[in-house]
């Protein structure tokens, strides 16, 4: 028996199989961008609020919309600094909104309230819409993180035991468990007081959210549980019964124990509502620089890994608004999308003023997922415009007859200086400030050789022609035939070795040239994989397998 039939039957079985080639990996759902932390303070005074600012970093070529930055406040021990079961979350906020332009950054200031003598950590998530940029909130997995402290009094807390709660089959952390829509599923919070003295009047908040707290404007289900004094050192058990959300989805269960007006403990489990549906992973809007807009919303299959359902004859919308106006509205149905598969859809737009769109998966008139966001468009090209200025258009022609050289300038406003050398000495020279579209002077000069200078006033971008006045070459240039003499001016500074630009650099005569801020480099974890590359992990341990089964088959035959 020929074994190599077995091999190339049993690869022919493997990649005729649509699974494999369907998996997508976490670049294709990701943002790229990262964040840097910076406190006012290293230590705070309890009496005081903890201060400092978060400079968020877009480097992808769009602009982000919908941006979410999640905020965790962590009590640590330095003693267990390696133990996450031993910590403990007394603080959660977000900000929402937020926007930033294509490979650029913007500072966001925050402000946390007064804490207790102790040591802390802040970890910072950002998603933009569903797609990650830091790590994950609902999972508190990969946040980037920096350590403070604050002078003042302890004040110990009634914690969530990480180690004991769980929910479903005695899952105990994000993994997430399998249930039923619109059916019962149980669970068991141990919480500890770990103070020296008893504390009353304490209540559990729980709360049901598709995907993270963080996209929860309205919590799908929340139960408050009251729970009777418990002394010093005491444990308890608390047993929690709640009804899975209709729709299948992934949804975080969030955990908050308050008590006397202050958050005692935060902690978070994961619920999978098992069935058909789709998700939308990554929206991005295009066309800023030319007002030439598009959507592209990029979706994936049900995050059911338990059932791994197929969800099919679904439609994907987009809808467009002003002033809560519905301009357009486009839909494709989509024929079937199993879990592990992805698929893109880009919507062309032909409004020119718009503040809100929303894309929504729906069946049967049953909408699956809705994500809408606020597009401040002005503020947006604004920023734009003056980060990436447009730059002036030249166009020249000469006169051979009258010996008369025409300079022609294009821009919606124009601020430039227009200068003409010969031998290195300065012929003409004229600055045009505040002409709207389209401006024209004209020279007159014998045929030679002339350098062309035309300052861009607002861009800080210099560019050079060389005019050759000779009846022999074509006459008329414009400035796409002679970029590559262009010249760029610094408006910035050089970042020095180890610091970084917060924005989009440029190469100037100078030196590379950071417009923004420099700040000091920090190395960045990727993102988790979240599918893994089943593909080739298949091949071999298929290979081996049939190699083993022929083996074996050689003994048993002799």
């Amino acid at each position: 028996m020929n074994y190599k039939k077995y091999l190339v039957f049993g690869l022919v079985i493997l990649l005729l199989c649509p699974q494999f080639f369907a998996m997508y990996t976490s670049e294709d759902i990701t943002w790229n961008g990262f964040v840097e932390i910076f406190f006012d303070n290293e230590t705070f005074d309890s009496s005081s609020e903890i201060t400092g600012s978060i400079f968020v970093n877009n480097i992808e070529d769009y602009p982000i919309i919908g941006g979410r930055l999640v905020l965790q406040v962590v009590e640590i021990n330095p003693n267990q600094s390696n133990d996450s079961l031993k910590e403990n979350i007394v603080y959660e906020t977000s900000v929402d909104n937020i926007w930033i332009i294509p490979v650029y950054g913007k500072k966001i200031e925050f402000k946390l309230p007064k804490l207790s003598g102790g040591n802390y950590r802040l970890d910072t998530y950002f998603w933009v819409l569903k797609s990650k940029m830091v790590g994950s909130s609902a999972i508190l997995y990969n946040p980037i993180s920096k350590n403070f402290s604050v002078k003042g009094p302890e004040k110990s807390k009634v914690v969530i035991l990480r180690d004991k709660t769980y929910f479903g089959n005695n899952v105990k952390d994000q993994v997430g468990f399998p249930a039923i829509g619109g059916k019962e599923f149980s669970g068991k919070i141990f919480i500890k007081n770990e103070s020296s003295k008893e504390k009353k009047d304490l209540s559990l908040i729980v709360t049901i959210c598709d995907w993270a707290s963080a996209f929860c404007n309205e919590e799908i289900i929340t139960k408050e549980i009251k729970i009777n004094n418990i002394l010093a050192n005491e444990e308890k058990e608390i047993d929690v019964s709640l009804i899975a959300p209709k729709i299948p989805s992934a949804y975080e269960i969030n955990l908050k124990l308050v008590g006397d007006g202050s958050i005692e403990s935060i902690y978070k489990n994961r619920v999978i509502v098992t069935g058909p549906t789709a998700k939308l992973r990554k929206i991005f809007m295009t066309g800023i620089e030319n007002e030439n807009y598009g959507f592209t919303a990029t979706f994936t299959g049900s995050p059911d890994h338990f059932t791994y359902p197929v969800f099919e004859n679904f439609e994907i919308k987009f809808e467009l608004y002003n002033l809560n106006k519905k301009l357009e509205e486009k839909s494709e149905t989509i024929n079937k999308l199993s879990t592990t598969e992805l698929d893109s859809k880009y919507f062309k737009v032909d409004s020119k003023e718009f503040d809100k769109a929303c894309v929504l998966i729906t069946k049967e008139n049953i909408v699956y997922e809705k994500e809408c966001f606020e597009i401040n468009l002005k503020e947006l090209k604004n920023s734009y415009e003056s980060v990436y200025p447009t730059l002036v258009d030249v166009e020249w022609n000469y006169n051979e007859d009258n010996e008369v050289l025409e300079i022609v300038l294009k821009k919606d406003l124009i601020n430039a200086k227009i200068i003409l050398l010969s031998e290195d000495r300065t012929i003409f020279e004229k600055k045009v400030v505040g002409k709207v579209n389209k401006y024209s002077t004209t020279f007159s000069t014998p045929k030679r050789t002339i350098l062309l200078l035309v300052d861009d006033l607002d861009a800080l971008i210099q560019q050079s022609f060389t005019l050759s006045l000779d009846p022999k070459v074509d006459l008329t240039k414009s400035v796409a035939d002679d970029f590559s003499q262009e010249k760029t001016i610094c408006s910035g500074s050089m970042c020095p070795n180890g610091y970084i630009c917060s924005g989009q650099t440029y190469n100037t005569d100078e030196g590379v040239c950071c417009p923004t801020e420099c700040i000091k480099q920090t190395e960045y974890d990727s993102q988790e994989s979240l599918i893994p590359n089943i593909l080739f992990v298949s091949i071999i341990f298929l290979v081996i397998a049939i190699f083993v089964a022929f083996s074996t088959f050689k003994k048993v035959k002799k």
